[in-house]
């Protein structure tokens, strides 16, 4: 374990990254602390609750249109989670029957 230059010992490590210069003016223009993105991300990827998913810039809005009306109360994941199997149920409904269908045309 490193030491600070305290000389206790520290649970952090300190490294050094390279990004694009683009990433680093645009991370600049929003006030984004990258230390910090980083631990959450790595946190992100690292716990076993978490999702990280690529989405379109009309599902982003959708998604914090939808987390900004909910009461402070409720609970996100709970919500997420009902729509998500609502989505995965049909989507596999429409499996089976593109599936039944093969399996009939297939069939002599």
């Amino acid at each position: 374990m490193q030491k600070s230059k305290r000389g206790r010992k520290s649970t952090t490590k300190r490294i050094n990254i390279t990004i694009p210069g683009g990433y680093y003016d645009q991370l600049m223009s929003e006030d984004i602390k990258l230390s910090g993105l980083i631990s959450a991300l790595l946190r992100d990827h690292l716990e076993k609750h978490s999702i990280t998913i690529q989405v379109s810039e009309d599902t982003r809005d959708l998604y914090d249109r939808v987390v900004s009306t909910m009461k402070k109360d409720e609970d996100t994941d709970a919500v997420v989670e009902v729509g998500l199997r609502g989505v995965l149920q049909q989507l596999i409904d429409e499996k089976i029957r593109e599936f039944e269908d093969l399996k009939k045309r297939l069939t002599p």
